[in-house]
């Protein structure tokens, strides 16, 4: 990592900050410093980043820099990361963080595993400076504050905040959404399509054009039954270089096909997304005919509307390089479509609860319940196919008729 490279990683990102006493202690603190470079340069290319991987490592530098701050009102001689990062003071770092995490008022269990996390990367940065500067004390207390670490952490901090998880999680009522909500919803989504559709190629306006998206993007939440952030977050690129699946999979898997499989196979479309980590990059996005033809007619009327040429998402904002959040459009939907009982429990989160459940329904085979588990592949067939088939059934209502049967 060169000293350009880190400079300009660590400007931008403390660019993008609000600034407050927590941003102040981010800046003047050299180990959280370092540690947000790395993080910065390892998110690779700007072309390659997600959307909210900056306000992540943002996140996670402004968590350490209060881990500091709260430290620091509990002993006054720990001036900053560098003098908390030392055996003797592993014990005050522990008490800190379960009075983060643990408070009774305004309990956030996870923050203590975001700690840990964080803390383990700010000692090996702490390792790779002294060792730079040739500082062996610096690097031995490194090293002994991580085996304390090592040894401690999961029993005093990981263990209780998972346990406090689990007794809040019990008392919370979980509900999934009712199927004839999303009958109600799919018809209502369709028929608006259709209508925005005719508008649009009437008459091309940055209106219509957004309103057509964001019932666009609405359907796949709907019909796909994932995470919105890996519908909203596809870009123009990853839909006009998609495979021809149609043609990739000729041969011997064509072959090994079902005639339902065949057309379905046929029928759908397919989008690969990135997932929810950077490890997860297989997130597969089906695309039902009438979403296809949406998106593609969005395709061909984004520079007339005015969209960006910068801005590179599939279901971009007018006047920004931004994609729409998801999450508000659906709930504007849901607010102007009629007659839902229970409009609240469409969520992301819910629909995919809700496929986790009626899915029982099915005589599953285990290699099917493993592909259904991994939409929500490795291989696009089965995607295509046995998934594709699962979901049409759920986004037509249909699932009942299914009960004890095979795919």
């Amino acid at each position: 990592m060169t000293l350009s490279k880190t400079y300009i990683s660590l400007i931008e990102l403390l660019s993008r900050m609000n600034h407050d006493e927590i941003t102040d202690e981010v800046q003047k603190d050299v180990l959280i410093r370092m540690y947000a470079a790395l993080k910065v340069e390892s998110l690779g290319r700007e072309q390659d980043h997600k959307i909210n991987d900056f306000h992540r490592v943002s996140q996670s530098c402004r968590t350490l820099a209060r881990v500091v701050i709260k430290c620091r009102e509990k002993s006054e001689h720990i001036i900053d990361m560098d003098k908390l990062i030392v055996a003797r003071n592993f014990d005050l770092l522990v008490s800190t963080a379960k009075s983060m995490c643990l408070n009774d008022a305004k309990a956030a269990p996870s923050l203590g595993k975001l700690i840990g996390n964080n803390i383990s990367h700010i000692i090996q940065v702490k390792k790779g400076f002294a060792l730079r500067e040739g500082n062996n004390t610096k690097l031995e207390e490194a090293e002994n504050f991580q085996r304390l670490f090592t040894l401690e952490w999961t029993y005093r901090v990981n263990s209780v905040c998972q346990k406090m998880t689990n007794t809040i999680n019990r008392q919370k009522v979980k509900t999934i959404p009712l199927t004839e909500d999303l009958l109600t919803l799919k018809s209502y989504i369709s028929e608006s399509m259709v209508n925005a559709a005719d508008a649009l190629m009437k008459i091309p306006t940055a209106a219509v054009w957004t309103r057509l998206a964001k019932l666009t993007l609405c359907r796949l939440i709907l019909f796909n039954k994932r995470r919105r952030a890996e519908v909203k977050d596809l870009k123009l690129e990853d839909f006009q270089s998609r495979p021809d699946w149609q043609h990739e999979q000729r041969g011997e898997f064509e072959m090994a096909l079902s005639t339902s499989d065949r057309i379905m196979a046929k029928r759908m479309d397919m989008v690969l997304s990135a997932g929810k980590s950077r490890k997860n990059v297989d997130a597969y996005v089906l695309l039902p005919p009438d979403a296809k033809k949406a998106i593609e007619l969005l395709n061909s009327t984004r520079m007339i509307v005015g969209i960006s040429g910068t801005n590179p998402f599939l279901f971009a904002r007018v006047n920004s390089d931004t994609p729409l959040s998801g999450n508000e459009d659906l709930k504007e939907i849901l607010d102007l479509c009629p007659g839902l009982i229970h409009p609240k429990r469409i969520t992301s989160t819910g629909l995919r609860r809700y496929i986790a459940t009626v899915s029982q329904i099915f005589d599953w085979s285990e290699s099917e319940l493993d592909d259904l588990a991994r939409h929500l592949l490795s291989h696009a067939t089965k995607e295509l196919t046995v998934v594709s088939q699962l979901l049409t059934a759920v986004d037509n209502g249909c699932v009942n008729k299914w009960k004890g049967k095979q795919l």
